[in-house]
Order: structure tokens, then C-alpha cells, then sequence
């Protein structure tokens, strides 16, 4: 199996010690650091590496499974989201499974109270998880930004105040759609937000039952 984003590596080990062989990466040097130090004190054999998730090459080995455990929604812009769905489609084995769970959109973080018109786009936010913005249609997440916006990329100025965008939270059927925009059939979705989801290839010939589902 392959873990996308694995941190620390506590999915790799999990996983690892139910017999899986595993591969994982993370943008974090430090994190990989530790994870290396966690595998080897449980006496566990996981290949970690270093990498961008971005840059997840479509050539190289092909995976049973392959688990994205809460990267995806730091992943914003769409180019990159698209990146990264069709490299893991290129990674899948045939009757593989691709495991999802990423950060959704709480509507009770959403404030309907005095959405916020940004003039030069025409697009319209609101107030979510009370200082950040929330393009609803998008699920796109702003940051308030303090620095020198031209430094970085994805920044917004809306009246007097800077922000930066950070993450992506979707609603259900917003997720829903963009895996399968992205090639993958969606067998089973679930979670108190809708945010853990099990895929696989159009072609696959791989179901979950109902057993395993609850």
C-alpha cells in the first residue's frame, strides 16, 4: 500500500503491522525523520521518502490500496487537486482501492450573517470558523494574511484586509462529484461530515458489503 501524506506515520504503521508493505511520504523532512525513528523502534520494514504529494510521479509501482488520511483538503487550488487525483489513479492497481478522509465543510462554522462582496471578482464569501472566509460553491477556505502578500501565491484582498488561501472544504456531494469527475467510482461515503470515502477504478470488479461497511 501507498500513504500519501503520512505525517509521523502512524497509518504506515498501522498498517504495517497487519502485514501490509507499505510506502509513504510527506513534504516534511522532519516528519519523515520521526517516522523512520517510529518504524524502526516498532521493528516495522515501511519505505518512507520525502516528496510533494503534487508531485506523485504517474510511472512506478501500482498499489492494492492507497490512503489519503486527511492531506487531501490541504491541497486547495484545482490544477493541483486534479494533479494529484490522476496520479493516484495511475498508481492503482486495477482492483485496488483508493481510502479517503479529508477535512469538510461544518455548516455550523458557516455564519450566513453578512456575506462578504468582493468587488473586482464578483465572488461572495462568508465568515467560517469565525476569523477565516468560506467561498461557498467552491469550498475554498481564507486565511487572514499578515505579511507581504506578492510573496505568495493563492492571496486575496478583500476590502482593507489580506488573505491567504488554505484549504478546501466541501460538502459531501462536493466531494462526491470531484472523485468521480476525477475517473474514480465512489462504492461507499460516510463519516459524521461525509468525509471518510472509499473508491475505486470504473473498472474495477471489487465491492464493499454491507457487513463491512457498518
Amino acid at each position: 500500500m501507498l500513504e500519501c501524506g503520512c505525517g509521523t506515520g502512524p497509518g504506515a504503521c498501522f498498517l504495517a503491522e497487519r502485514g501490509f508493505e507499505v510506502d509513504a511520504f510527506d513534504l516534511i523532512p522532519t516528519a519523515i525523520e520521526i517516522a523512520r525513528k517510529i518504524a524502526l523502534e516498532r521493528h516495522l520494514e515501511i519505505r518512507y521518502e520525502v516528496m510533494d504529494v503534487c508531485e506523485l510521479p504517474h510511472e512506478g509501482k501500482r498499489y492494492d490500496l492507497i490512503v489519503d488520511s486527511f492531506c487531501l483538503q490541504g491541497i486547495a487550488a484545482d490544477p493541483d487537486r486534479r494533479r494529484v487525483l490522476m496520479a493516484v489513479r495511475a498508481r492503482l492497481k486495477r482492483d485496488g482501492y483508493y481510502l479517503i478522509s479529508t477535512a469538510m465543510r461544518k455548516e455550523w462554522n458557516v455564519s450566513s450573517e453578512n456575506p462578504i462582496l468582493d468587488p473586482h471578482s464578483g465572488r461572495l464569501f462568508y465568515r467560517y470558523a469565525e476569523e477565516s472566509l468560506l467561498e461557498e460553491d467552491t469550498g475554498l477556505v481564507y486565511q487572514p494574511f499578515h505579511g507581504s502578500p506578492e510573496e505568495y501565491e493563492g492571496t486575496l484582498k478583500i476590502g482593507d484586509e489580506w488573505y491567504l488561501l488554505n484549504r478546501r472544504h466541501l460538502t459531501p456531494p462536493m466531494l462526491k462529484a470531484e472523485l468521480e469527475g476525477a475517473g474514480f467510482k465512489v462504492l461507499y461515503q460516510d463519516g459524521v461530515c461525509g468525509e471518510n470515502a472509499v473508491c475505486v477504478l470504473p473498472s474495477a470488479a471489487v465491492s464493499v458489503s454491507p457487513a463491512r461497511q457498518s
